[in-house]
């Protein structure tokens, strides 16, 4: 999406229902065992608000050293820590309700992942997507966070791609 793009983006919720993930159901599945899966990650889901408190933790350390850091090896091993904890916690965003931290910590990834070379120009990048992190836990905002997520989603495309063009 660039500048000019007034398309919306459209958010795909990520099913939380396990048996929904699993393509067939034979005789070696054991919908019993789904279902005690499923019923553990929605009570899990209560507790995730907590968890991912100490990512954003690790996340804020990693930002926190990739603007401190003098010289190329020192930016790349930051991105790097930064990208480690944004792939973790999209990971897990979409199971429990949280689907921007998903689709936030993916675009967040997808950048770092572009770059050839970083430069400390690209902490802009970081620090926007580590503030809409920490925005959407802060806020409880689960699902696609409605009109807000939206806004926040289309800020980070409109970042991301005048700092790779």
């Amino acid at each position: 999406m660039t500048d000019n793009d007034s398309s919306e983006v459209e958010i795909i919720p990520s099913p939380i229902n396990l048996r929904d993930k699993v393509k067939e159901i034979d005789e070696e599945v054991n919908l019993a065992l789904l279902q005690r899966a499923e019923k553990a990650i929605k009570a899990m889901s209560n507790d995730y608000v907590d968890w991912v408190q100490e990512d954003m933790k690790k996340l804020q350390a990693a930002f926190d050293k990739a603007k401190k850091a003098k010289g190329d090896s020192e930016l790349k091993s930051a991105f790097g820590e930064v990208f480690e904890v944004a792939h973790d916690m999209k990971g897990q965003g979409g199971s429990f309700d949280y689907n921007l931290i998903t689709i936030i910590g993916d675009s967040l990834c997808r950048f770092i992942e572009k770059k050839k070379e970083y430069k400390q120009a690209d902490i802009e990048v970081l620090e926007v997507h580590v503030n809409s992190i920490r925005l959407v836990i802060t806020n409880g905002m689960k699902g696609d966070g409605g009109e807000v997520g939206k806004r926040i989603l289309q800020g980070l495309n409109a970042v991301v791609s005048k700092k790779l063009s």
